[in-house]
């Protein structure tokens, strides 16, 4: 979900009179002056935030089952967190799909989950953020930075985009780092300690994370920074991602010629029809599990040595995505084939049909869904 406030929102998730983050810093990290939280703030979390959450740092649902958050949070060895009672299956950073050392440059994690946890999630952008566009920053951590006060509630404020550095990597934006006008929203808010990785939104989608801050120009000033999510860096690490079944959503801005659908395994079909003639799978993402006693897995199903019956169609992995299409009103559905990393239909389709691979008798107990985009 994302904000419908009158300002354009953004979140940000960082700020002091040095760099902070938690990386490097040998403050303790009960210290509650750790991480990073919105200056200058309403203390208030509408409905339309519900998708940012605290846990450590600030991250924020970008699909029902993935994460987005900063590098320098959840960086231990084999950390796998639990958001919303659930524990992390993946735990994985910019750098570590590019093999390049950590830098403020590209402090963007993501975690991924066995299952859907979250009805509420904020698409990326993958428009680039403009100077001077209205932003909005939002966490849970300290709103004065003067006297570090803390109240561990979540804040939110706007400030418009001052600058871009490292080529265009990193995003930044000048604030008020005192709680100046309590409970009043302003156009100077920052980020103090507790609001690392929280997400930087224009017009309701994500276009940063938050990664670090620093001192302003001028007494009471500060300076965040978050990482871009449009640079071609952080595209490149969402569609590695996505190429490996994780679910990310974009705001369809970023995708104009894409229609994308959710597949449900507990349904017989899903049934699309596109505006537009389609062809081609482009994307098929997130998770799940035809039934109580298995385990969650991509649109690419279970390894045969796992099937318990013969399934339907002998060619398709038993949980494997099922697609049917039709190329005219007059025609039925047929079967096409079924996802196994790529999918091109011989003619432009008109209409689609998607389900799980599974026996006709054995939906009810089958959950998760799959997101399915076409070109």
């Amino acid at each position: 979900m994302t904000t419908s406030h009158s300002f354009r929102r953004q979140l940000c998730a960082s700020i002091g009179l040095f760099f902070i983050s938690a990386c490097g810093d040998s403050r303790p990290k009960g210290d509650p002056s750790y991480q990073l939280k919105v200056t200058n703030s309403v203390k208030k979390k509408p409905a339309e935030f519900n998708a940012v959450v605290k846990n450590g740092c600030t991250a924020t649902f970008v699909a029902p089952s993935t994460v987005l958050s900063a590098a320098h949070c959840y960086s231990n060895v084999g950390e796998l967190p639990t958001i919303n009672g659930v524990q992390a299956i993946r735990n994985v950073s910019l750098s570590d799909i590019t093999g390049q050392p950590w830098s403020y440059s590209n402090d963007m994690r993501i975690l991924v989950f066995p299952r859907a946890i979250s009805p509420n999630w904020i698409p990326i952008s993958l428009v680039p953020a403009q100077i001077g566009d209205l932003v909005t920053v939002a966490g849970f951590g300290v709103h004065d930075l003067e006297t570090e006060a803390n109240d561990g509630e979540f804040h939110y404020g706007t400030n418009f985009l001052y600058g871009k550095e490292d080529l265009d990597r990193i995003l930044t934006v000048y604030g008020e780092r005192r709680e100046s006008i309590p409970g009043r929203i302003s156009l100077d808010s920052l980020i103090g300690p507790g609001d690392s990785g929280g997400p930087l939104i224009r017009d309701h989608a994500i276009v940063g994370v938050n990664s670090f801050v620093t001192s302003g120009r001028k007494e009471f000033e500060g300076k965040s920074g978050f990482v871009a999510v449009a640079h071609p860096d952080s595209k490149a690490f969402f569609d590695t991602l996505i190429s490996q079944g994780v679910d990310i959503r974009f705001d369809t801005a970023g995708y104009p010629d894409r229609e994308c659908f959710d597949a449900r395994a507990d349904r017989h079909f899903t049934v699309v029809k596109f505006a537009k003639p389609r062809s081609k799978i482009v994307s098929v993402s997130g998770r799940w599990s035809a039934g109580a006693n298995w385990d969650y897995v991509t649109a690419l199903g279970y390894p045969r040595n796992e099937w318990k019956d013969r399934p339907m169609n002998a060619d398709a992995p038993f949980g494997s995505l099922l697609i049917l299409g039709k190329s005219s009103d007059s025609e039925p559905l047929e079967y096409l084939g079924h996802w196994n990393g790529a999918f091109q239909a011989k003619k432009p389709l008109l209409a689609a049909a998607l389900r799980m691979h599974d026996q006709d008798h054995g939906l009810d107990d089958n959950s998760g869904t799959v997101h399915v985009c076409f070109e």
